[in-house]
């Protein structure tokens, strides 16, 4: 049987400012490992080649990979904790320009430099991904690649008389496999590079923004992420209902809903009924369906049944109706969505909201900063591009 395990990824780790950063610049990385790989296929593939001359390519792969995470580094939007990144860097450029500048070392000490550069960067490298451990889960892409850079510089200081060949070899594959972990690192990194979308199932204005990010996706070429929390839990500790006993500002928040909706040419038959007095129901199906890859689809579904049908969500037929109208079993998916396992996903969920410092919904989280409101979600979008909220 399928069960639905509590989402224990931190929330707020994943939006620091040190992930914020390497993420934005994910495909540095990327070009990184390439390079990397490149030269390790360069140095087993090019038969009789010698030692100095690898030694040579040697110290322009460094050069390269020093400029690309020195770029990272300067280039990662919000402040964060990239020093050690900087410091690869600068250390990969002063490993090339020593072995370019100084033509005249015998390939015996410029072995030694590039042995110094990779402890040297290992250890940084590890440094970076002790800071990295709480944020991204496989980390250990950074941390074993360390690991390696340090193994491969110590051991060519200690047997620096080993055969051309067999130093070309270890050379090369050392390159390969730090390659190989620089691209996985990336690929992880470049999850990370979106927004999250925190919203609960009774929320009106949650509406707008379920039935945008589809094209919002397609246009802006951000993705996000979809959290379903139950925003009630947070409401009751804050004692306070946003429309409860309050008729003007209800029928305001309807006309409101209406403008905008038409403002975005979406579809909506107002008032629809309020409160959904089983939204926690429709927010565990959200649950199952978010780790299962139909969330987002059940989600449109259940709205546009609630904004454009009047059935009201989280009740039937709502909720059978609109896991048929995505293709899902609604037996199979209720049974799930009213497991243990479930419950305490979805608390997991609220849990992490509430830490963020969430009390409504929708709510954007970029690197920490909120947005609150569907009319702040292009606001979220100029934050996730450039750190900072621009007109236009």
């Amino acid at each position: 049987m399928t069960t639905i395990q509590p989402d224990r990824r931190p929330a707020i780790g994943l939006g620091s400012a040190m992930v914020h950063a390497l993420a934005k610049n994910w495909w540095l990385l990327l070009l990184r490992g390439i390079a990397a790989i490149i030269f390790g296929v360069l140095a087993f593939a090019w038969p009789g080649v010698t030692l100095l001359t690898l030694i040579l390519f040697y110290g322009a792969f460094a050069l390269v990979d020093g400029v690309l995470a020195i770029i990272a580094a300067i280039t990662g939007g919000a402040p964060g904790s990239r020093w050690w990144l900087a410091i690869v860097g600068l250390l990969g450029i002063a490993a090339g320009l020593l072995t370019f500048l100084m033509p005249g070392l015998s390939a015996l000490v410029l072995l030694f430099f590039i042995a110094g550069w990779a402890i040297a960067t290992g250890v940084f490298q590890i440094m970076g991904a002790i800071q990295l451990r709480k944020e991204i889960d496989n980390e250990w892409f950074l941390i074993l690649g360390g690991i390696i850079s340090v193994l491969f510089g110590i051991g060519v200081m200690l047997a620096p008389g080993a055969g051309a060949l067999a130093l070309v070899w270890v050379i090369g594959a050392y390159a390969l496999i730090i390659g190989v972990l620089l691209v996985a690192l990336a690929f992880r990194l470049k999850k990370h590079a979106r927004i999250d979308f925190w919203f609960t199932m009774g929320s009106t204005y949650s509406f707008l923004s379920v039935m945008r990010l589809a094209e919002l996706e397609r246009s802006t070429g951000i993705p996000f992420r979809w959290r379903p929390f139950h925003l009630l839990i947070i409401l009751q500790e804050m004692k306070y209902v946003p429309f409860a006993d309050k008729p003007t500002k209800l029928a305001y928040m309807w006309r409101d809903v209406e403008r905008r909706a038409a403002l975005y040419g979406i579809p909506a038959q107002l008032p629809a009924p309020y409160p959904a007095k089983h939204s926690v129901a429709a927010n565990l199906v959200a649950t199952v369906g978010m780790r299962e890859g139909w969330g987002a689809d059940f989600v449109r579904a259940a709205y546009r049944r609630w904004f454009q049908l009047g059935q009201e969500t989280g009740s039937e037929p709502n909720i059978s109706e609109s896991l048929r109208d995505i293709g899902q079993e609604p037996g199979r998916v209720l049974a799930l969505a009213n497991s243990e396992n479930a419950k305490m996903a979805l608390a997991a969920e609220t849990d992490a909201a509430r830490e963020l410092g969430i009390f409504g919904s929708p709510t954007f989280v970029v690197d920490r900063e909120l947005f609150w409101g569907d009319d702040r979600l292009e606001e979220a979008i100029s934050w996730k591009r450039s750190d900072r909220v621009r007109r236009g």
